[in-house]
């Protein structure tokens, strides 16, 4: 920096030398002022050297607080450090003469302290040891629970209850258990009697048995089955009350004794035949009556039979014989001889009565199909007792019933097979 000044100094004098001279004065002046611009640039630039002294100072000054402060950093991390290892090394310390004291201590004691002090520990020792027993079992006891869970599962029983109650204690959990098996009986009895239901009712009882699995369910069953029970005997009342009907005017209803048991299909089926032999006994009557005086000893040696719906064909026979001027063939007894058309022929005759082809082929084309559902493992019984009563009809020749109850029949076939 002073170099610079210098230069500058010089040269404003070299730059004076060459200007002319004015005289001695003018000289004089000029010396004076080139002392002072060399003494105001000494000046200067000591006070430069002055200020960059200062600046080097600080900087030196601050790296030396800088480096104390790291040293004091570090100093107070040491201490950190060693405060918190102060209580660990405090605890060694205190042990390590209970430590060394303990064989001392031991061997200070007598005979009957340390016999004390082993059935002490051999007690706290049977003590873990019933724990651990009580503990097994009673693990082994929920496993057992699990296993009857899974039991009542895989019987299909919903176990909704059993699965909430698993993590209570055992005592909870063996009285759930409990009453989870009461209410398995109590389900399984409702099913039976669903099963004992009349198969009339066989889609209402199916309904029912299938909410056999769950115990929530439980008063639902029971309800629908009383109600299915009640509706069977009010039916099967319905029915034989039309039996005593029949049976006070005066026809033979011995057949229905023989269904004492049967099921309300067969039993309807059964009325509705009876109900069509009656129409045809009557039919008969009117015929009978037809014959006036001249078959009259005839007609009423056979009349006592319109009675006896068991005997209609019979019936027919003899009416036919004495429609052709023969005797009716009775014998003694009223038993008459039965008919040569009584036994169905291994091929019936080809029907003439269009509607009786057509319920023949309708009620053929029904069994089909339910040969195919009884294969398929469906139960096909509320079609069957339908395609039952259209036979039935078909037998008595009411064939435009019969063609309506084969048609009911193959609706509910088809319906199944869906």
């Amino acid at each position: 920096m002073s170099g610079i000044y210098g230069m500058a100094a010089f040269g404003a004098l070299f730059k004076k030398k060459k200007e002319p001279s004015a005289g001695a004065a003018a000289r004089d002046r000029e010396d004076e002022i080139r002392k002072n611009v060399l003494d105001d640039f000494r000046g200067r630039e000591d006070a430069i050297h002055a200020r960059e002294a200062a600046v080097a100072a600080r900087e030196e000054r601050l790296e030396k607080e800088r480096a104390e402060l790291a040293s004091r950093i570090q100093e107070l991390a040491a201490g950190a450090a060693t405060q918190r290892a102060a209580p660990a090394r405090e605890a060694r310390q205190k042990e390590a003469p209970a430590r060394s004291a303990a064989p001392a201590a031991s061997r200070g004691r007598s005979i009957r302290e340390l016999e004390q002090h082993m059935k002490s520990l051999e007690e706290e020792l049977e003590k873990a040891r019933a724990l651990h027993r009580e503990l097994t079992a009673l693990e082994k006891k929920r496993a057992e629970y699990l296993e009857r869970l899974i039991g009542f599962k895989t019987r299909g029983f919903s176990v909704a209850k059993l699965e909430a109650a698993m993590g209570r204690p055992t005592d909870e959990l063996d009285k759930a258990f409990r009453a989870f098996q009461k209410d398995v009986d109590t389900l399984v009895a409702l099913a039976a009697r669903c099963d004992r239901v009349d198969p009339f009712f066989s889609v209402e009882a199916g309904a029912l048995k299938a909410l056999c699995t769950r115990p929530e369910a439980i008063a639902d069953v029971e309800k629908g089955i009383r109600e299915l029970e009640a509706r069977e005997l009010a039916k099967r009342k319905l029915l034989m009350d039309r039996v005593g009907k029949w049976r006070s005017e005066g026809y033979v209803t011995a057949r229905f004794e023989r269904l004492e048991g049967a099921s309300m299909g067969d039993l309807e089926e059964a009325i509705l035949q009876f109900d069509a032999d009656i129409a045809a006994l009557r039919k008969l009557g009117a015929r009978l009556d037809a014959l006036g005086q001249a078959g009259a000893a005839q007609a009423a040696q056979i009349r006592p039979m319109l009675a006896d719906p068991e005997r209609l064909h019979e019936l027919e026979n003899a009416l036919s014989r004495l429609e052709r001027g023969q005797p009716a063939a009775v014998d003694a007894a009223g038993a008459g001889q039965p008919p040569a058309f009584i036994e169905e022929p291994d091929e019936p005759p080809a029907p003439t009565d269009p509607a009786e082809k057509e319920a023949r082929d309708l009620i053929a084309e029904t069994e089909k199909l339910i040969a195919g559902l009884d294969s398929a493992g469906t139960d096909p019984t509320s079609a069957e007792n339908l395609l039952r009563m259209a036979k039935s009809f078909a037998r008595s020749k009411n064939f435009p019933k019969a063609l309506e109850y084969a048609g009911k029949a193959h609706k509910a076939a088809s319906t199944l097979k869906k």
